[in-house]
């Protein structure tokens, strides 16, 4: 590149703007990347908690009609 006239001077400039804007989409890419793997875990161990429950409801309905 050309830095001594204006032209090369612009192409710089828009590189410089391209790199930024890359490194800024980069970013928030992988921060909601990792803010949805991390409801993913939240939601696999809320269920996994319901289905542990859920296999003592006979144990519990039985609790609760022979009181």
């Amino acid at each position: 590149m050309n830095l001594r006239n204006k032209n090369g001077s612009i192409a710089v400039y828009v590189s410089i703007v391209l790199i930024t804007m890359l490194f800024i989409l980069a970013a928030l890419y992988f921060t909601s990347n990792a803010v949805r793997k991390s409801q993913l875990v939240t939601v696999m161990k809320v269920k996994e908690a319901y289905e542990k429950d859920n296999g003592k409801a006979a144990q519990i309905y039985e609790y609760l009609i022979n009181k």
